[in-house]
């Protein structure tokens, strides 16, 4: 996390002059499902990004191969769009970005790792310098995408439903649909061509995945994935908790709270939280997920020590014991089984990550292939003594050559 923090606090100070200006809005009436509005938040241009991207790259070498034949400016919107969550209808937000030039373009859908500060959201940390990153790709004639996800933007009024697959699906394609929509609104230049990327890591990773079944098997007839790329993400969520369980010391402790009272006070858990945690942690956790501290800031609130943070009977029983079927199965609801794809899927993880153990992506591609998916299309990449902040930046950039690759094709 403090590797990630640094890389993200070296970025920022590479942002000033990327873009010219910020705060406008122009909307032409036409008939929407699911754009309710969009406001104009940045624009990028083609030298700033250079100079941008150059800069960056002496500080992390692996961006040095990033493609550098940057071709439009950039603007970027936040756009608002309906999700129904739990029988009712939210508003939700999201970053779109569209290269200033007529043409139609593929789009990225880029799903961020956890999260839990609200001015830490795409809309919000608009010098952010991982999603200004991603925004670039934008440049090189991508529509770029970025949901906040619920709990974050126009719905932070909910905490966020951590690794819930439902909102989560929702949230991701509703705003690829609302992008479609703003690109066909009157004042805009680019066009989409149905040409559908996605692409996440960490919590990403897993929504990435999540996301992409769901599009996959709604069959949207005007989306066609090309091409997906999930990094260290959380697959099997049972196997998961059982992995973290077992260890002595986690250095990311604050996962574990965040899925159990998420799911507690949006309704899909009901057990105490004195069933899970010991004091003081149990009586602690409620007001550490406020929108307002970091994972860093809640971790230094809980303990690394497995066993001080957690219950005996969670670390001793957890597999088993009727007390924690709602959380098993709640676990289980929320993770992404394998299934038959035939498009392109990549998954990456750091061998030395502690964060999220690798084997999640090993087993996340067997399984894929005991269901029929064949080895050509689904791959398996685990980088070597990388962790789970290291590997963040290798595999963005070789993600974002990858899906420019499909543009020869």
């Amino acid at each position: 996390m403090k590797v990630l923090a640094k890389f993200l606090l070296c970025l920022a100070l590479l942002l000033p002059g990327l873009w010219y200006f910020t705060s406008c809005s122009k909307q032409e009436h036409i008939e929407r499902e699911y754009l309710i509005s969009y406001s104009l938040l940045k624009q990028m241009t083609v030298p700033g990004i250079k100079s941008f991207v150059q800069n960056a790259d002496q500080i992390y070498p692996a961006l040095d191969s990033l493609p550098s034949d940057f071709q439009y400016d950039v603007s970027v919107y936040l756009v608002n769009y309906p999700v129904d969550f739990r029988g009712t209808t939210m508003t939700a937000s999201g970053v779109v970005c569209l290269p200033e030039g007529k043409g139609n373009f593929g789009m990225i859908s880029f799903q961020n790792g956890t999260n839990t500060l609200h001015r830490a959201a795409p809309t919000r940390d608009i010098f952010n310098g991982l999603y200004t990153l991603i925004e670039s790709a934008a440049s090189n004639g991508f529509i770029v995408v970025i949901a906040d996800y619920l709990g974050f933007g126009s719905s932070e009024q909910i905490i966020h439903p951590y690794y819930h697959r439902e909102s989560n699906d929702l949230a991701v394609k509703n705003l690829i649909l609302a992008a479609q929509e703003l690109v066909n609104e009157k004042n805009m230049q680019a066009g989409f061509n149905g040409d559908l990327f996605l692409m996440g890591y960490s919590q990403g990773g897993w929504a990435t995945l999540s996301a992409f079944r769901f599009i996959e098997q709604t069959a949207f007839s005007d989306l066609s994935v090309r091409a997906v790329s999930c990094g260290a993400g959380a697959y099997q969520l049972v196997p998961f908790s059982e992995h973290v369980i077992s260890l002595e010391t986690y250095p990311t402790p604050y996962y574990l709270p965040y899925f159990i009272e998420s799911h507690r006070r949006n309704g899909m858990l009901s057990d105490p939280l004195s069933l899970f945690f010991r004091e003081p942690y149990a009586s602690r956790i409620p007001d550490l997920f406020n929108g307002n501290l970091s994972g860093d800031e809640i971790n230094q609130q809980l303990t690394d020590t497995v066993s001080l943070l957690i219950t005996d009977n969670l670390k001793n029983d957890f597999s088993d014991a009727e007390e924690f079927a709602a959380l098993r199965n709640e676990l289980n609801t929320n993770s992404v089984d394998g299934w038959n794809t035939e498009n392109p899927l990549r998954f990456y993880h750091g061998k030395a990550d502690d964060n999220v153990y690798y084997m999640q992506s090993v087993l996340m591609h067997n399984a894929m292939l005991q269901m029929g998916s064949s080895a050509e299309n689904v791959s398996l990449y685990l980088l070597e003594g990388l962790d789970h902040q290291t590997a963040l930046v290798p595999w963005g950039v070789t993600t974002i050559k990858w899906f420019l690759s499909f543009s020869d094709r």
